[in-house]
């Protein structure tokens, strides 16, 4: 094994008290609520239905092919 680990380099999960601290007293962060972006609340649309019909044909077409292959 190796002797020159990196784990001693790894920054911790919670921040310091000190910078807890001035992100707290800082009056630009007081004034900002913690809340989710607007862009989650947007319905993303996935596909049109020309391509789900198509991609159930690709779907039938595979399907069927396995099966005539199975029964030959």
């Amino acid at each position: 094994m190796k002797d020159n680990y990196d784990l001693g380099n790894i920054p911790p999960i919670v921040p310091d008290r000190d910078d807890v601290d001035t992100h707290r007293s800082n009056k630009r962060a007081q004034g900002q609520d913690i809340v989710r972006p607007g862009y989650y609340a947007e319905k993303v649309k996935v596909s049109t239905w020309p391509v789900r019909i198509m991609l159930m044909l690709i779907v039938f077409t595979m399907g069927g092919a396995g099966y005539g292959a199975y029964l030959m």
